[in-house]
């Protein structure tokens, strides 16, 4: 029985392999969503489009890229940058899906304000946070931090003045004061220094996620369970109705939730 369950696990991995493949279906638009047309768009690491008329392109990825897979868009417009999704972060989509899931990339000019959106200002804060243990790390007596040479630095990338990057930061500290959010809340008080108020919002926001996570997990080992029955049962009925091939693909379809691995 073992040996039959391990061939049956190996042949779903197989096929998993063999024919799962995705297709990356999308428009490049500027920020007006006006489409992009004759340009190319890809993948790093990876294949690319050229944009049609309408700006549609469509990437048919390798084997080698599975579904949810995180992996970072480019485009070949110079001095034009991804602002959505964020600096061309994206999660690959579900195969099920990716013939009616499209996404939007959308692409600003250097030196846009638009380029100051919360997410990618709550990113780099997130950075800085990094940036700044390290310092910290190496020894240093607490003290003020001068976040101005991390400014300089982005300003340099986006194509502003440091003191347009500060601005942008300060205005976001005065649009967020009012949330509830605990990782925006940790991320602020980062920003004005005052780290002790930081380190508890984020301990806040981890504790927050791991019961989350915990749900999931529970909430996705049950369905597996269910439907592991579901299709255990439908071969059992069709064995009452001496129709054992088709009852054998049920218990195959079975047995395969029972040996794939899990994906988070």
């Amino acid at each position: 029985m073992k040996i039959v369950i391990i061939f049956l696990c190996f042949f779903s991995a197989w096929l998993i392999t063999t024919e799962a493949q995705i297709i990356l279906n999308g428009t490049l638009l500027i920020d007006e969503e006006k489409p992009v047309p004759d340009t190319r768009v890809g993948i790093a690491g990876g294949p690319s489009d050229v944009t049609d008329s309408k700006g549609q392109f469509s990437i048919k990825l390798s084997l080698d890229f599975i579904e949810g897979e995180r992996v970072i868009l480019n485009v070949s417009k110079k001095d034009w940058i991804i602002n959505h999704p964020l600096d061309g972060e994206w999660n690959l989509p579900n195969i099920k899906l990716q013939n009616i899931q499209y996404t939007k990339v959308i692409i600003v000019p250097k030196g846009s304000m638009k380029l100051w959106t919360h997410a990618r200002i709550e990113k780099y804060i997130g950075l800085l946070s990094d940036e700044v243990a390290k310092i910290k790390k190496e020894g240093l007596q607490p003290k003020h931090v001068d976040f101005s040479f991390y400014l300089k630095d982005w300003a340099k990338i986006y194509g502003f003045t440091p003191s347009q990057v500060k601005q942008a930061f300060d205005d976001w500290v005065e649009e967020v004061k009012d949330t509830v959010n605990e990782r925006t809340i940790a991320l602020r008080k980062f920003y004005q220094q005052n780290f002790k108020m930081a380190a508890q919002y984020f301990e806040a926001a981890a504790l927050n996620d791991e019961a989350e996570l915990k749900e999931i997990e529970l909430a996705r080992r049950q369905k597996k369970l269910q439907a592991y029955t579901n299709w255990k049962d439908a071969g059992n009925s069709l064995t009452n109705l001496y129709q054992f091939d088709s009852a054998s693909t049920r218990y195959q379809r079975a047995n395969q939730l029972l040996c794939k691995k899990s994906r988070l």
